[in-house]
């Protein structure tokens, strides 16, 4: 209990867009960064600038947000990668090297990743109010391409129209019972690599293209880099992020 802090949900708010549809409504927003106003560094003195959460909009997982003392150690050790920070950019950076699908390092140029301008443009972030991965161009476009092949192997899987609503996906298939196996996908940190697994994180399904058919769509949005994927939990701290094996 927080004296003085009290949770609640909007009902009339305006002028905070997440996306077209219905689903996409905002009733409230928490602040998560590490600006002065942000929660976890106001209180600071209760949650050592430190929280792990789980959120997403899968109702089947159980979503979680803990700060302080409540974030438990994850069994099996930690993968560490260190944070960049800069002063006007109150954002997660982390260093990005590299990107594997199905156990194969893509053709990126790692200067793709690098951050510029102090944190203005480039790099890599991890947005905890993103709900999709954003890739910059490059990198998108390599990801796409490899997955288009993957695909290949599978003919009666065929490819689907771009959803007229929503996300602007790019890569999507006409849905189809039993799935295809998907690749696994790895972000190659800086002395760290994360597994997206289950594959099945990587995609989403999307109701309906214009020709009335469901959609598998790979969540991954081409714009400037950010990361957020929810399948094991992460953990922030003022000094590092962490990912359980």
């Amino acid at each position: 209990m927080i004296p003085g802090v009290v949770f609640g949900c909007t009902y009339d708010t305006r002028k905070i867009s997440f996306g077209r549809l219905e689903e996409f409504k905002v009733a409230g927003l928490l602040g998560l960064g590490y600006a002065p106003i942000s929660f976890p560094l106001q209180q600071s003195y209760q949650t050592g600038k430190v929280f792990s959460m789980c959120l997403t909009r899968r109702r089947e997982i159980q979503t979680y947000l803990r700060f302080g003392k409540d974030v438990p150690t994850p069994p099996g050790g930690l993968r560490v990668t260190k944070l960049v920070f800069f002063k006007d950019m109150p954002y997660y950076h982390v260093n990005l090297l590299a990107i594997s699908v199905h156990g194969q390092k893509l053709l990126i140029d790692p200067n793709v990743f690098a951050v510029r301008n102090q944190g203005t443009s480039g790099g890599c972030l991890m947005d905890n109010g993103s709900s999709f991965t954003f890739l910059i161009r490059p990198a998108f476009k390599a990801v796409v391409e490899f997955l288009e092949m993957y695909f290949m192997r599978f003919p009666h899987l065929v490819r689907g129209a771009r959803p007229p609503l929503g996300p602007p996906f790019e890569l999507c298939y006409e849905w189809m019972t039993p799935l295809p196996p998907l690749p696994a996908l790895t972000f190659h940190f800086e002395h760290a690599d994360l597994v997206i697994n289950p594959p099945e994180d990587l995609f989403i399904e999307v109701k309906a293209d214009q020709q009335g058919n469901d959609l598998l769509c790979l969540a991954f949005i081409a714009d400037v880099l950010f990361l957020n994927q929810c399948t094991n939990p992460i953990t922030y701290s003022y000094m590092t992020l962490t990912r359980s094996c």
